[in-house]
């Protein structure tokens, strides 16, 4: 059964004004949403350029405000309760980082695009 379905599009020149007004930047903004899994595969991408760093960033934050809105109001999570990891075919899945819930959580299943100036994040949360 469905529990709901969730949708972002972010325009990635919101997210370079959003970068640029911290005085840390990237850093910042990555310290605020990502999980420890997150953080270190962004520190592998160091030597790489912005824009992909960017990217890495972009995509996360579309996947984990499309997965709160799909799970809502059965779930409601924080930027750190989700991450997103490789699985088989190096397709993105979203995994809960949650040590013990206090309601069943539904299971997400992740569709993420990027073209051009645009990141968007599709998400389908169902009952297990």
């Amino acid at each position: 059964m469905i529990v709901g379905v969730g949708v972002d599009v972010l325009h990635l020149p919101r997210l370079v004004k959003l970068v640029e007004r911290q005085s840390s930047g990237m850093q910042r903004l990555a310290k605020r949403i990502l999980t420890d899994a997150e953080t270190s595969d962004f520190k592998e991408l160091a030597n790489s350029s912005q824009e992909t760093r960017l990217k890495f960033l972009a995509v996360r934050w579309t996947a984990k405000e499309a997965a709160y809105k799909a799970a809502y109001p059965v779930y409601k999570g924080t930027w750190k309760d989700v991450s997103i990891a490789k699985a088989e075919g190096n397709r993105p899945i979203l995994v809960y980082n949650i040590k013990k819930a206090k309601v069943e959580m539904p299971k997400l299943h992740l569709s993420v695009s990027h073209d051009g100036d645009y990141v968007t994040s599709f998400v389908v949360a169902v009952h297990p």
